[in-house]
């Protein structure tokens, strides 16, 4: 065998060749008997590996297990469905021959009432729109009567509470007797001629609500004559509030250091007398002066404040002069007004000359006049002025008069 021949049938070196040998026992007589044969040998099975779940798989489970918990909720529902389908069906069936049922006999003896017909449409009783009476409980007005001396007079009752739901917007004002008096959309009262009517108050939002207003013209003699001649900025007498506690002496309220004001009483900046003293402002600046409001309402609580800090800044002296104890102030009125200026100190300026001179047009007087200080109990103020209207405001600037003295308490 050459040496090709022999590489080639030799075996490669990592082949490993194994021999089978069967063992004899020998038996005691001398045989030989074959052993037992071998266990079969169990082949070891390989784990399956575990399926990896990942959060998206997760999810998809869940969603797919909401999925059919609805699809058996559609199921149940949809068979609940048709089950009442059915009976409603049944029961208009029943009803369709009843009615036909009773429409057959209709026909029948249509010519002819019946006596259960006759009966039923005579007991049918009418019916009638309940009718409420208005209720004027919560609607709170400064007054319910009003007094006008001269023709031509204006009032005002102003509205402090209005009903739920309704505002400014929904007033409706209306005269029982215009030959007497006539009111405007805004509330205003004008005395036409002597005698006595009604002002009617509703809300066109709350219609079951009426409020009457006294008024009453006396038989005076005509202030303004024709009133498309008054002056644009001729003013009403202030409202007259009917809370308990205020003093009242020919219409003018009055608040001092022997007639005070209840704690309670709280009425606000007086809405007229605001726009009459806008109107004196512009009035001002068309003659080349500025005139401003600076302080104006009070409460009892404020003016208290006010005056703690007067006594603590000036002494006790200063503060009994030019700042009242609290109920003594005619801030807490509502109708007085601290005029200011951007010229300076108010009393130095030509606004306050102007001031002087022209209040009264517009309903204001100069509460504190100078030399007037032993009858108001107060220094001169050029600065505070007092809303009382025009008639009292024009008969006070022609007599020189303080109020005090205009109404006969000095």
């Amino acid at each position: 065998m050459d040496k090709n021949n022999m590489e080639n049938n030799m075996a490669p070196e990592d082949e490993k060749y194994t021999a089978e040998f069967t063992v004899y026992k020998e038996d005691p007589d001398g045989g030989y008997s074959a052993p037992p044969p071998p266990a079969p040998v169990r082949q070891q099975q390989t784990q399956r590996p575990r399926k990896r779940v990942t959060r998206e798989m997760a999810r998809r489970r869940q969603l797919a297990a909401i999925g059919i918990v609805f699809f058996i909720l559609i199921l149940i529902i949809s068979g609940c469905a048709k089950a009442c389908h059915k009976d409603d069906d049944s029961s208009s069936k029943s009803g369709k021959g009843k009615k036909g049922a009773t429409e057959t006999t209709t026909s029948t003896i249509a010519e002819i009432p019946t006596q259960q017909t006759v009966t039923e449409a005579a007991t049918e009783p009418p019916t009638e729109a309940p009718t409420e009476a208005p209720d004027n409980s919560n609607v709170k007005l400064t007054t319910r009567e009003i007094f006008l001396d001269n023709v031509g007079d204006v009032g005002i009752s102003v509205i402090q509470v209005y009903p739920n739901g309704s505002t400014e917007r929904n007033e409706v004002w209306r005269s029982s007797d215009e030959s007497i008096a006539t009111v405007d959309s805004k509330g205003y009262i004008t005395a036409r001629a002597p005698g006595e009517c009604y002002i009617i108050l509703s809300f066109d939002n709350n219609p079951n609500i009426e409020i009457e207003i006294k008024v009453s013209v006396a038989d005076g003699t005509e202030s303004t004559g024709n009133m498309d001649a008054a002056p644009m900025h001729a003013a009403p007498a202030p409202a007259v509030y009917d809370n308990e506690g205020l003093h009242y002496i020919d219409g003018v309220l009055v608040a001092n250091k022997e007639y005070t004001l209840p704690e309670d009483f709280a009425p606000g900046l007086d809405p007229t007398a605001e726009a009459q003293f806008n109107k004196l402002c512009e009035a001002a600046a068309e003659e080349g002066y500025s005139i401003y409001m600076g302080s104006n309402y009070r409460s009892y609580e404020e003016q208290q404040e006010l005056r703690d800090n007067f006594i603590n800044w000036y002494g006790q002296e200063y503060a009994d002069n030019y700042a009242a104890l609290p109920g003594e102030s005619e801030h807490q009125t509502g109708l007085a007004i601290d005029c200011a200026s951007y010229s300076g100190t108010f009393s130095e300026t030509q606004e306050a000359v102007w001031l002087a001179e022209h209040a009264h047009e517009y309903g204001f007087i100069i509460r504190y006049p100078e030399g007037k200080e032993d009858k108001t109990g107060f220094q001169h103020e050029a600065w505070h002025i007092r809303y009382v209207g025009t008639r009292v405001a024009e008969e006070m600037h022609r007599s020189g008069l303080c109020l005090e003295e205009y109404l006969g308490l000095s």
